[in-house]
């Protein structure tokens, strides 16, 4: 997005928030995705709930075996933390110590690849490119590219050493630009966004180049999504949010409600048209549910 002309938004921006669903049923509200007209989200660390938009009411379509804890008890080895669902209709998540795929149709799902995910939380961050690759954060790993077409091979894109913080980073969200030319990644333990261009290999595996830093004014950023090439960061301890374009942070956006709001964690926009989306994001609890507002982005 070098050299992009586009007129600044203002400086700061604020998001309404209105509850979908009851609260009090959900907990540990983590990873989120919209697929059509329904919106997939992970609850309780072992369960993805569907919400159809236009008559909200969440199902619960799959529960993961593997995550045996129960809610606000000792860490197991299998957190659900993010969701993506993709072009073949499958959801994929980031599960502490596995990458699963999901089929939302009938909850049956099947672990691609159980890792030596690094730190407490393990694979935390989760995206996918145009052809089904999938590009993982690991907690105190770096970033890794697992490809399609060779069995979920692994490929290590960027490493702790490679970034300022040494190997004090820790990794949650990536993302790809559209035109699969750079890679972003977080670092929420030290609040910082890495970039660097991408370039691929004649059998489909990218490589990272240029990585820069950029300081994020949130506490603990975790997630975050392109859309018109822009950058949307949102921070896991408090409600607030980020625009960065070209390597600058252009706008902070805060939430205000009428209803408590404990810090969502996660969240997906949904574009309208050029200018406008509705904004979706989990709340992560004690008593966490789906928030959804409307967000002009100019």
């Amino acid at each position: 997005m070098l050299g992009d002309k586009r007129s600044l938004p203002p400086k700061k921006a604020i998001i309404t928030l209105a509850s979908v669903m009851p609260s009090s049923h959900y907990h540990e509200c983590m990873g989120i995705s919209k697929q059509h007209d329904r919106i997939f989200f992970a609850a309780n660390g072992k369960a993805i709930f569907a919400v159809d938009i236009t008559h909200p009411q969440a199902t619960c379509i799959a529960t993961i075996a593997e995550v045996t804890r129960p809610w606000n008890d000792a860490y197991g080895d299998t957190f659900l933390h993010d969701l993506k669902c993709a072009d073949d209709g499958m959801i994929y998540a980031a599960a502490e110590d596995r990458i699963l795929m999901i089929n939302p149709v009938n909850g049956a799902y099947q672990t691609l690849v159980k890792d030596g995910f690094s730190g407490a939380w393990g694979s935390y961050g989760l995206t996918l490119d145009d052809v089904g690759n999938i590009l993982v954060g690991d907690h105190d790993g770096g970033v890794y590219f697992y490809q399609k077409s060779r069995n979920w091979e692994k490929h290590v894109l960027l490493k702790p050493s490679a970034t300022p913080a040494g190997n004090l980073a820790s990794f949650g969200g990536v993302e790809l630009a559209e035109e699969g030319n750079v890679l972003y990644a977080l670092d929420f333990k030290n609040s910082l966004l890495y970039s660097g261009s991408v370039t691929w290999n004649a059998e489909g595996v990218p490589k990272l180049a240029a990585v820069k830093s950029l300081r994020l004014p949130l506490v603990y950023p975790e997630f975050m999504q392109i859309w018109n090439g822009d950058v949307f960061i949102k921070a896991a301890r408090d409600n607030s949010m980020v625009r960065v374009r070209n390597h600058e942070v252009i706008q902070e956006i805060s939430f205000e409600s009428n209803e408590t709001v404990s810090p969502i964690v996660t969240f997906v926009l949904d574009p309208q048209d050029q200018d406008h989306a509705v904004f979706y994001g989990t709340s992560w609890g004690p008593d966490g549910t789906l928030f959804t507002g409307e967000v002009a982005f100019r």
